[in-house]
Formats: C-alpha cells, structure tokens, sequence
C-alpha cells in the first residue's frame, strides 16, 4: 500500500509539473484511495471526489497513470454524470469512454497513454468493421454502439466494464469505466456546471487548457439560446412591494369629486453596465430601450451604476438614457456592484458584462448577467443570458 501511495502521490506531480491545467483540476477535488475500482473513479460533487486504486495504480505504467487521471477528469468536466438521460447506463459509460479517450490522446504528448485494454474509436471500428466518426461527443457514439449491440457482450466486473466480441472466431475484450453520479440522487445538474465551470476557470489560471478540449467545453458550458428580451421581461416581473398611489384617473370611492387610488406592483434593480470596453455603443442602446420598456410595463425602478473597478453613484435610468455616456474602461470588478446593492436595499442585480472580472463569493440579490457575444460566465449564481440572441 504505501508503495501505491507514492505512485498517487508522484502522479499528481507530474500533472501539476507537467500538465498543471489538468493537476490544478485534481487538487480541487478530495482524493479518496478505494480498492472498489479498477484504476479511479470520480464522482459529482461540491468538491468533486477522485477515487483512486494505489494498488492496481501502482501496476501501470507512468504514462498509463497520467492517462487514468485524465480520463477521469474529463468525464467530470465533460458533465457525462448529467448527460445520461435515459440512456442505458454501460452502453452510456462505454460511448463516453469512446468521447473521452479520443482527447487524452489527442494531445499527441509520448508521456500520456492508457491501459492496454482501454476502449478506444480506432481499436473498436477496426474490430467491428465500421466508421468511427472522429472527436464525436458521447451521444453520437452511443447512438451508433446501439445498432450493433447484438454483436455486444457487456458485463460488469469489479466495478468495471467488459466489451467482448466475436472477430471471425477470435475474441476481442475492452475495458471501459463506470461515471458515478453524486450520493444526491436529486443533484442540481445546472449547479454542478456552474461550480464545475469555476473550477475550468480556476485551473486555466495556472496552465493552458489545451487547444481541442477548449473547442468542446466552450459549446459546452456556454448559457442556453434563449430570448433575452423574454428574460429580461420575466426577470422584472416577480412581485415587489405593494405601491398605493393617488391617482385622477379614477374618482374615490369613498369621496365623489376626490381622486382615487392605484395599487401596483414596484420593483427595484439595480442595473450594472461593464465599462471594460467589451460593450459596443450599439448594443448598449438595444439593452437600454429594451429594459426601459421593460420597466415601464412592470412598474420597476431601475437604478444605473457603470463600473469598471469602482461604481459610480447610480442614478435613475430615465436620466441615464438620455445621456448614456461610458466612464472608467479599465479592469472590471463585480464585487463593489453588489456592495452597493446591498447598501440599497436591491433586490435585483441586472450586470451587463462580458464576464471577465472577479465576482463575489455570494450574493443577496437574484442576478441576471446579461452577457456579450465572446464572453465567459462570471459565476455559478444567477441567470446567464447572451445579449443578441433572440
């Protein structure tokens, strides 16, 4: 056993030396040495678990270790634990695998690999005798792997995944690994992603993400297509405080002659523009006479600050649009906005941005962050939507 602990040990050095993108994604999760699997095993979470088999680690190879971590790894980041959806759970694990150690080997690096027996595109199409498509995702493989299912046979040994099949009389055995979902059976899925996409973003801070993995992550984890007109609207719509006014648009009820009273609901927001200068002049006047509209169908007080590093005194927005002039385009900061909200009283955060900026830990607003085209999400809180999809 202890020489299996010094093969662990050794293996996230050299991921944290050699490939520190990947190394500062394993220190981020709690390791947890099992005997249950064959090689590792990692389970969604907040943090994340990374099981691990000293033992059986320690009868690979260098390379064949560094490839086991990355593998797992990327079935975390890849969100495979979320994307089953119905789908028969082997052959899920089996087309995932096909997904995932396409990019561990992608990389072309001599010094990562995978165990002899490890499930790859190449070794099963030759095998089955069909076309593979290349750096597919999990969803297509498994589509094409039902098909031929009958030449199949699946078992699960160990905690592990065996493929046979028959190759004119010849028989031909893969591994692959099982994805394990959290002990929460009811695991906010979107949660995980936003958490999970913290910790990408954390990691690219001490290596380079490499080149292909980028390409699939940001489709990815990018915010869903949606209207953002339709979620500015309904985001502005909850329920506020209760206004009672005097109003001559109606006469009192109880006083003929005298005005009555309207009853609506008011809302207050605070609006954030990112000075940065990631927004066009363009886009900044399609999002004011939208939420202008917005607010004046809901009742909503929107108050506007822009803020770079520092906020500026926010002031109403019907003032604001009638001279909308950009201050600061430095660096961005989100933490002093929801300080300022805070000191207000706001309930409502709405931060146009393109994400790039330190936002804080937790927040006591509901937040939309209205985002430009080439942007990132800034946080695992709120709701992200792309200004100009509609």
């Amino acid at each position: 056993m202890a020489g299996g602990i010094k093969v662990v040990q050794d293996t996230m050095i050299n991921l944290l030396t050699n490939y520190p993108f990947y190394g500062a994604l394993a220190t981020s999760m709690q390791v947890v040495s099992a005997a249950d699997f064959p090689y590792a095993a990692v389970k969604a979470g907040m943090p994340p678990v990374l099981y691990v088999n000293p033992d059986s680690l320690q009868g690979l190879r260098a390379p064949e270790r560094l490839g086991v971590f990355i593998h797992e790894l990327l079935h975390l980041i890849l969100l495979h634990f979320g994307r089953q959806s119905g789908r028969d759970q082997k052959l899920w694990n089996i087309a995932c695998d096909l997904a995932v150690n396409q990019l561990v080997l992608r990389g072309g690096e001599k010094n990562v690999t995978l165990p002899c027996d490890a499930i790859t595109v190449h070794s099963l199409e030759k095998d089955l005798g069909i076309d593979l498509p290349r750096n597919a995702g999990a969803e297509v493989y498994y589509d094409i792997l039902d098909k031929h299912l009958p030449r199949l046979k699946i078992t699960v040994v160990n905690n592990q995944i065996k493929v046979e099949l028959n190759v004119n009389g010849e028989k031909r055995e893969y591994t692959a690994s099982q994805i394990l979902e959290g002990d929460d059976s009811n695991l906010d899925k979107e949660l995980m992603k936003g958490y999970l996409n913290k910790l990408i973003e954390q990691a690219k801070q001490v290596g380079s993400m490499p080149g292909h993995l980028e390409v699939v992550l940001k489709d990815l984890y990018a915010p869903p297509q949606v209207d953002w007109r339709r979620v500015l609207r309904r985001f502005l719509a909850g329920r506020g405080k209760m206004l009672n006014q005097q109003t001559w648009l109606k006469e009192s009820r109880r006083f003929e002659g005298f005005p009555g009273r309207s009853k609506r609901v008011g809302m207050t927001a605070l609006l954030a523009i990112d000075t940065s200068g990631s927004i066009s002049d363009n886009d900044l006047q399609v999002f004011l006479n939208e939420i202008r509209a917005v607010s004046k169908i809901t009742g909503t007080k929107v108050w506007v600050t822009q803020c770079d590093v520092e906020p500026t005194a926010p002031i109403e927005l019907k003032r604001f649009v009638k001279n909308p002039r950009f201050t600061g385009r430095g660096g961005t900061d989100f933490r002093p906005v929801f300080k300022m909200a805070d000191e207000m009283h706001v309930p409502l955060v709405i931060y146009l941005t393109d994400g790039y900026g330190t936002a804080p830990e937790i927040v006591h607003q509901r937040v939309l962050w209205v985002l430009t085209k080439d942007h990132r999400v800034p946080a695992d809180y709120g709701t992200s939507v792309v200004l100009g999809v509609s």
